[in-house]
């Protein structure tokens, strides 16, 4: 499950996941993982989005890209504070731009400023994962819900950036994942 904030007058609603894809390509102990996620903007004004997603705890993103319409905008990895202050500078200059942030181990917000109205938007993210070795198996886990986290009353200063809305209702968006398995014998 995917939680979507929208700094819009626009309702959430006018901004559906449209699809996640997981292409994984597993070589030895390591997981390269093609995240793919398509959302539309049905409604008539700019947003900007912001969603928390999750992934497993050992997982690194390397690499972001957004698409929206024919545009593509390619991340470059930056200091945290650097980062913001581009995404920000950008945003307020009506410029289409996106943003990835590590808030846990194994949580993440993706933000995408000026997201044209009736445009689609793919956000497309490579993480590397290794592969867990259990028993005498190897597992390969691929978080898909950002569950509730516990938040003390005082000492956590992001809880809004940890705890996203979750849906009670089904969503209705399906995940795929693809995996090939290249075992190396």
């Amino acid at each position: 499950m995917f939680s979507m904030l929208f700094l819009s007058t626009a309702l959430a609603a006018d901004l559906p996941l449209e699809s996640s894809n997981y292409d994984v390509l597993i070589t030895g102990t390591v997981a390269d993982i093609e995240l793919e996620q398509v959302f539309a903007n049905h409604s008539t004004e700019w947003m900007e989005a912001v969603y928390t997603f999750p992934l497993d705890g050992t997982a690194a993103v390397d690499e972001m890209s957004i698409l929206i319409g024919n545009r593509e905008i390619v991340g470059e990895i930056q200091q945290r504070e650097e980062a913001r202050k581009n995404y920000e500078k950008a945003k307020s200059e009506g410029k289409a731009a996106g943003l990835t942030e590590q808030q846990r181990p194994n949580l993440f917000t993706q933000s995408v400023a000026n997201i044209p109205p009736g445009q689609d938007i793919t956000v497309r993210l490579h993480v590397v994962q290794p592969i867990d070795r259990v028993d005498e198996g190897y597992e390969l886990v691929i978080p898909l819900v950002t569950g509730p986290r516990f938040s003390p009353a005082e000492g956590v200063g992001d809880v809004d950036k940890i705890t996203p809305a979750v849906s009670r209702t089904d969503t209705g968006v399906s995940v795929n994942i693809g995996v090939d398995l290249v075992a190396g014998f």
